[in-house]
């Protein structure tokens, strides 16, 4: 008998020693990633990074969301030929050192110093944190402004650094080139009379008295080599010219003074219709309100503004800045009125990966009162085919104080861009004011804030899950078995909490199960959750359980989810089962207004 209890004992101190082992053995000792990555979470639960298999089927470890980097130290900038020698020094303006996950450093050129840099067009980069120097040709010899921005392998860019001023160096300098051949490089008797190209020589280039009359061949002088009203009438002896030097028609309308011919002179009735050249009676010889309630048929009027009247309530026709734009202003006639309803038509330039386009749109806008800055009105785009599909925009906003509310349609261009249809309403112009926006696209209808339906608030759905793929086991001191990241419980809405898991134990008894407030020790929002194992001999048994939380408190709650455990009415070490391939896990989801759940727990 004592050999039988020895024996015993021994086994006993064997099994202990073996089950002191498994417990201290590293959890991921034997592990590995199956056909699938490893997420990197932060404390508030917002993904940092993958390890593994990624969606393109390579296997890396990608960073996402990283912070932005620090701004780089402003750069060295000197003139080179035709452009810029941009230096810097891997130093940084707000940092020690770089940042582990930096990309790359870009270089900007810009116009101005405050023009905003666009990081998906640098012109040149420093691949690494040691900096360098860059020559950039500019293709302008004006003043530019060189930016530095990092950007970390997550694609998010820091901080532009301060504009730095530079200018491309000439090869030769304008006063030079203009000053390399003068008189006094051309040797005596160069220039020939060949060599004259005909009428080289002007009038400027003589001296005066150059040219006297000896050196005039007789007849040399002609009607043609007189220049126009070069022979003035002082220059023309009293009765020098008599009526039989006049060639018949000789005295033509050109050849008569303005006002030489008064009303006087003409006969009664001599001038009629058939004497009227086309076009000789133009606006400009046609009094104010000449033309009065008579009817213009038939004809093309030109102008640059076209009105029905010159003030009060009117319609006033521009034919806009250029010749692809126009307006039709319409003027209300009220005192009151700051700007009139406006119909714009427009087709504008633009270029895009060197191709250049011209795109179509209309515009109407309604008329302001007062000295509100308020805009609304609709704006029309037509399909612009390989540059962009039909757009249409309808808004009512107040850039001084009141809310905002607009419509915007899209339909695109391609098959494979996305067709959409986006509302949004704001209360006020700051940035805390509440708002809300809908988008309808091929794949559903998204709304960024509550819905209703019969007047009835309805659940978002999901808010936060949070995952377990190891064991966790627990006897009778109560132990976390999942907590979530903060969760913020907005007030006057409903939650609903599920928990899916395996769990097991030696004996037939049940596991007691609680929902806490941020930790195993916090506030216990949901108690006696009783779940039975009744298979016994370590056999897996599913934990699945649902409740319901509300925010009656009248102000959100930010806090995380603790879900614990301890055993029940048997003493003995519960396992909870998970895995990669068995996800245990804890789901938190909007399920709508906390006036539909009365009598559930309250966070």
């Amino acid at each position: 008998m004592a050999d039988d209890l020895a024996k015993l004992a021994a086994r006993i101190a064997a099994v202990e020693r073996r089950l002191t082992q498994q417990i201290r053995a590293s959890r991921l000792a034997y592990s590995s990633i199956e056909d699938g990555a490893m997420k990197v979470y932060d404390r508030d639960g917002t993904l940092r990074g993958s390890l593994g298999l990624q969606d393109d089927g390579s296997v890396a470890f990608v960073t996402h969301n990283g912070p932005p980097p620090p701004t780089p130290a402003p750069a060295t900038v000197e003139a080179a030929l035709s452009g810029l020698t941009v230096t810097w020094p891997g130093t940084w303006a707000d940092a020690q050192s770089a940042p582990l996950d930096l990309a790359e450093v870009q270089i900007h050129i810009t116009a101005s110093a405050d023009a905003a840099p666009d990081t998906t067009h640098p012109v040149a980069t420093f691949p690494t944190a040691a900096g360098g120097s860059v020559t950039i040709a500019t293709g302008t010899y004006d003043a530019v402004w060189v930016r530095l921005i990092a950007v970390n392998t997550s694609g998010t860019a820091g901080t532009p650094s301060t504009a730095v001023q530079g200018q491309a160096r000439k090869a030769v300098p304008d006063d030079l080139v203009d000053a390399i051949i003068d008189e006094t490089k051309l040797a005596r008797a160069a220039v020939t009379d060949a060599a004259l190209a005909l009428g080289a020589v002007g009038s400027t280039a003589l001296a005066d008295d150059a040219v006297s009359t000896p050196k005039l061949l007789a007849g040399a002088v002609t009607a043609g080599k007189i220049a126009a009203l070069a022979v003035t009438a002082e220059k023309i002896a009293a009765l020098a010219i008599t009526t039989e030097k006049l060639n018949a028609l000789a005295v033509t309308t050109d050849k008569i003074a303005a006002n030489a011919v008064t009303a006087t002179q003409i006969a009664a009735g001599s001038i009629e219709a058939t004497h009227i050249k086309a076009g000789a009676i133009t606006a400009d010889k046609l009094d104010a309100d000449a033309v009065n309630g008579k009817r213009i048929t038939g004809a093309v009027i030109t102008g640059s503004v076209l009105q029905t009247a010159a003030s009060g309530q009117r319609v006033v026709i521009t034919p806009g800045s250029n010749p692809e734009t126009g307006s039709i202003e319409f003027y209300s006639g009220s005192a009151n009125e700051s700007a009139p309803a406006e119909l714009n038509t427009a087709i504008a330039n633009a270029s895009q990966g060197g191709v250049d386009y011209e795109i179509p749109s209309v515009s109407l806008s309604a008329p302001r009162t007062g000295d509100t800055d308020q805009e609304t009105g609709l704006f029309l785009q037509g399909h612009v085919p390989d540059y962009s599909g039909a757009v249409f925009n309808l808004y009512a906003n107040d850039v001084s104080g009141n809310g905002v509310a607009y419509v915007n349609g899209y339909g695109a261009d391609t098959s494979a861009a996305g067709s959409s249809v986006d509302l949004f309403v704001r209360d006020a112009p700051s940035a805390g004011s509440a708002s809300a926006t809908a988008r309808l696209t091929s794949t559903g209808l998204a709304v960024d804030r509550d819905l209703s339906v019969y007047g009835r608030a309805q659940g978002r759905g999901f808010v936060a899950q949070q995952s377990l793929t190891a064991n966790v086991t627990f006897s009778s001191t109560e132990t976390a078995i999942i907590t979530t990241g903060s969760i913020t419980f907005k007030t006057g809405r409903a939650y609903r909490i599920s928990i899916w898991a395996l769990h097991n134990a030696a004996n037939e008894s049940y596991a007691l199960y609680r929902i806490r407030k941020g930790t195993v020790t916090g506030t216990v929002y949901k108690d006696q959750i009783r779940i039975n194992n009744l298979q016994g001999s370590a056999a897996n048994t599913p934990v699945s359980f649902q409740t319901i939380f509300t925010n009656t408190t009248g102000s959100d709650i930010a806090t995380a989810l603790c879900w614990t455990g301890i055993q029940g009415g048997v003493a003995q070490t519960w396992a909870v089962v998970a895995s990669t391939a068995n996800v245990a896990y804890l789901l938190v989801e909007d399920c709508g207004s906390a006036d539909d759940y009365s009598g559930q727990a309250i966070v």
